[in-house]
């Protein structure tokens, strides 16, 4: 498999320039193609594109790529309640005068897949649309560890509304979600519990944890959010952006169904103020408020996290040159914390791009901040990690990254980058039974496989490539890979005492991959309205921590198609496969993907 890596990596670093040598266009067309990336952070909520819950998101026009099913981690849903520009979600439904759409599907893995949408005004001033998305699933999967079956069950909804109004050069957006989701905790019972012994901390098999333990149990997930902002980008004029948010997260329980659930409510706050100096220079504050209240049963305070607050302010400057532009800045946080000491972050915020030759642009980036680990945000990372953990937030000194990439007459597209991290207090996932103190708790668990973090300090290095191929609009070729290097510099660290005495030194980046590539092509046939999609998809080297020692989990390995037939400008059918090369594999440790299954629908647009 190394090899295999290797050869892969390889061809997506160096085929890419040498293709593109000779390659011949203006500087304004190289600048309209190509824009600057972020870095990208390796999660399991990326590496989860395959075998899980089909992807349920915002409205939008029916596609026609390959959609893998999306099961541990819900529909694709920005982490922050974000303001609808006009036409967003509907862009191909008001190219084809249509204001709304309708599709369908059913799987041979019982799912279900419905959107509905629907754009209520539609000029150039008012913007209102409707929407509603449901993903359900209620098939058995087997465990990797010991060949059992277990009902996988899912049922999340989503309906919201977003208006836009544009008083030219100004405007105003509001929009509001509401999402519900019911889900079972799968995953295998870990066989491995600790003692409450601190000068031994062995580990025992307890037969009787398989009869207390009731995975079929739906815990639910009730997400409120409403949101609403101001954009002013009048020439010669300050321009700005404010926007207000509040996030109501509730969950029917904690790890048991005789406890109830915790609550978090979020308030956010977000700024940004530039001005022109003078047509090529700009200033500019940008900045964020954030106040996050978590409650546990009975409206116990969640330790360090009831009146906690995340300030960001960040000044910059940015100036355009003929073949260069740059933005320098810095970003302080504060984290007001409650009952704990508060943390501070200082970070860069540097992009840099420079346009030495037509269609190659050479960039770097340094930027940083604080990633919102919140019970909102980790919904949509992770949906398994266990009720009533609220995962530290991380803080990012630096994260750092450089790169060539450029274009061939508009067909042939490359990119070869490197990057650079430094994390305070990543969260690692570890798949345990429960906390020691659960045992004193009334009532049988949820899950025999609960999701805790492990903390740590931590370095991550990339390496990575990405070629893209476009053939007259007929024919699409992608690939990329990258490559990661861990190195944890600190102590693992766990709420869990026990764990604690038997993790510290396991420095390993758990369940993180060190290697991952993509290889998507898409076909349309110019003689029938016929149009297919496939998507490949590899993780390698993912490590688990059982019984304090490290296990490798199997590599995702996974292979999907799918095809879309348009019967006329209405009505359109669909069909997928997915997982077609038979894989097995963990998607978190005894949490496993779905077998091969295979999807068919209709789409309506209306």
């Amino acid at each position: 498999m190394k090899l295999q890596n290797l050869i892969i990596l390889a061809v997506a670093c160096y085929a890419a320039p040498t293709s593109a040598q000779d390659a011949k266009q203006d500087s304004t067309a190289l600048k309209r193609e190509l824009t600057l990336e972020k870095e990208y952070t390796p999660t399991i909520r990326d590496a989860a594109k395959i075998g899980t819950l089909p992807e349920l998101k915002e409205p939008e026009a029916p596609k026609t790529q390959v959609e893998f099913a999306k099961f541990s981690v819900p529909y694709e849903i920005s982490p922050q309640l974000t303001t609808l520009p006009a036409g967003s979600f509907f862009t191909d439904v008001l190219h084809s005068k249509k204001r709304g759409y309708l599709t369908a599907g059913v799987s041979s893995f019982i799912d279900i897949d419905g959107d509905l949408g629907y754009q209520i005004l539609n000029s150039e001033q008012d913007r209102l649309s409707i929407f509603g998305s449901h993903r359900s699933s209620n098939g058995n999967v087997k465990y990797l560890q010991d060949d059992t079956k277990q009902k996988m069950k899912i049922n999340d909804n989503l309906f919201g509304l977003g208006y836009l109004h544009d008083f030219g050069g100004t405007r105003l957006n509001i929009d509001a979600k509401y999402t519900c989701s019911s889900f079972n905790y799968y995953g295998f019972t870990i066989p491995y519990v600790l003692t409450d012994d601190y000068s031994n901390s062995s580990y025992y098999i307890d037969s009787w944890l398989p009869d207390d333990i009731h995975k079929d149990v739906n815990q639910v997930d009730n997400i409120f959010e409403i949101g609403a902002g101001i954009t002013n980008d009048r020439p010669n004029e300050l321009n700005y952006t404010f926007s207000l948010s509040n996030t109501l997260f509730k969950q029917k329980y904690l790890y048991s169904k005789e406890l109830d659930g915790t609550k978090e409510n979020r308030f956010t706050a977000g700024w940004d103020f530039h001005q022109g100096i003078n047509p090529d220079m700009n200033i500019g504050l940008s900045g964020y408020w954030k106040n996050y209240d978590n409650t546990t049963p009975g409206n116990k305070r969640v330790f360090g996290f009831y009146d906690y607050n995340n300030i960001l302010l960040n000044p910059y400057f940015r100036i355009d040159g003929d073949r260069w532009n740059l933005r320098l800045g810095v970003k302080v946080n504060m984290l007001l914390m409650s009952g704990i000491d508060n943390k501070s972050n200082l970070s860069p915020d540097v992009e840099f791009n420079y346009h030495p030759a037509e269609k190659i642009d050479l960039y770097l980036s340094a930027g940083g901040g604080v990633q919102d680990n919140s019970c909102y945000s980790m919904f949509y990372e992770n949906r398994y990690v266990t009720p009533g953990i609220r995962i530290f937030d991380s803080r990012v000194p630096l994260d750092g990254k450089i790169g060539v990439r450029g274009s061939s007459s508009g067909n042939f597209r490359f990119d070869v980058f490197a990057g650079y991290k430094v994390i305070k207090d990543e969260h690692f996932f570890n798949t345990a039974l429960s906390l020691v103190s659960a045992y004193l708790d009334p009532g049988a668990f949820l899950a025999g496989g609960m999701i805790y973090p492990l903390y740590a300090d931590a370095e991550v290095f990339s390496l990575g490539g990405e070629l893209k191929y476009n053939y007259q609009d007929v024919f699409e070729l992608g690939l990329k890979a990258t490559y990661y290097s861990w190195d944890i510099s600190s102590d693992m660290l766990s709420i869990d005492p026990v764990l604690l005495q038997k993790i510290q030194d396991k420095k390993e980046p758990w369940g993180k991959p060190d290697f991952e590539a993509e290889l998507t092509a898409g076909y349309k046939i110019p003689q029938l309205p016929l149009r297919l999609d496939a998507v490949y998809h590899l993780e390698t080297g993912r490590k688990a921590l059982l019984s304090a020692s490290a296990e490798n989990m199997k590599n995702m390995n996974d292979l999907g198609v799918s095809g879309t037939y348009t019967i006329n400008d209405t009505f359109s059918i669909f069909a997928k496969a997915n997982n077609l090369l038979f894989q097995k594999y963990d998607l978190f440790y005894g949490y496993p993907a779905r077998d091969f299954n295979i999807m068919g629908g209709i789409s309506i647009r209306f």
